[in-house]
């Protein structure tokens, strides 16, 4: 990941939890990511929540019982996992992560009292050193792809997702190579010497074919969709994509 490996590892983690209700942590915990790329910050803990349902569902889908199992890579501070596992279920929960300050700060808030889920893994290391001999209903990775050196990469990580899941693995927030101009123009504007800025920090896109061929090798059911979430700044060139196990 180069340069961005230590703009991640950079973060800080503090000691103390800030936050009342489960929507006011989550936000707290998102925030220790840095959330900065937003045009409209008024909502923004509603909107996560209620995109993060809409996922939710979709991972669920076609599964015969309710998945009660998930993991997730670059987990960071953990938000997203917390918001499952402050749930009343009792589900079992993993999650890995290059970042070791946000490592930290997960396994502060994914234990007793926060909650009631089962923590199986949470470790620091990249995406490519996946364990898979753990296995989860649902593996699912968010605004990390971006930032792997090249589609190959990504798409190997893949690979490593599909054979730890049960059920189902989702990718979210994975640049459109058909919207790659209008990006890099929209980031011209907004962002003042972006090109010189971002030269060592370039952000990989991925061709939705690549993912076809990946169901298609893994005799998947695939879906390409997107919950948006007003305000964010990539919102109009981004995509998720869901692959399903058959069977």
């Amino acid at each position: 990941m180069g340069k961005w490996e230590s703009i991640w590892n950079n973060r800080t983690a503090p000691d103390v939890i800030e936050g009342g209700n489960r929507e006011e942590i989550f936000f707290f915990l998102k925030s220790l990511m840095g959330i900065t790329n937003y045009t409209d910050n008024s909502g923004n803990e509603q909107c996560m929540v209620k995109q993060f349902e809409a996922n939710l569902f979709k991972m669920a889908m076609f599964s015969k019982a309710k998945p009660s199992s998930f993991f997730e890579v670059g987990c960071g501070s953990g938000a997203y996992l917390y918001y499952i596992g402050s749930q009343e279920e009792e589900f079992i929960l993993g999650g890995l992560d290059y970042s070791a300050p946000l490592i930290y700060s997960a396994k502060k808030i994914l234990r007793p009292p926060y909650i009631s889920a089962k923590v199986k893994e949470l470790y620091c290391t990249d995406a490519k050193n996946l364990d898979v001999r753990e296995k989860y209903d649902c593996v699912y990775c968010r605004s990390v792809f971006q930032y792997f050196d090249s589609e190959e990469f990504g798409l190997d990580v893949v690979e490593k997702m599909l054979e730890k899941a049960n059920h189902s693995v989702a990718i979210f927030d994975l640049f459109d190579p058909q919207q790659k101009e209008a990006f890099l123009s929209y980031r011209r504007t907004v962002i003042e010497n972006y090109d010189e800025k971002y030269k060592d920090t370039p952000h990989q896109f991925y061709h939705k074919e690549c993912f076809l061929r990946l169901a298609e090798k893994h005799h998947c059911d695939v879906l390409f969709t997107r919950d948006p979430l007003p305000g964010y700044w990539n919102e109009p060139f981004a995509y998720d994509v869901y692959l399903y196990k058959r069977g």
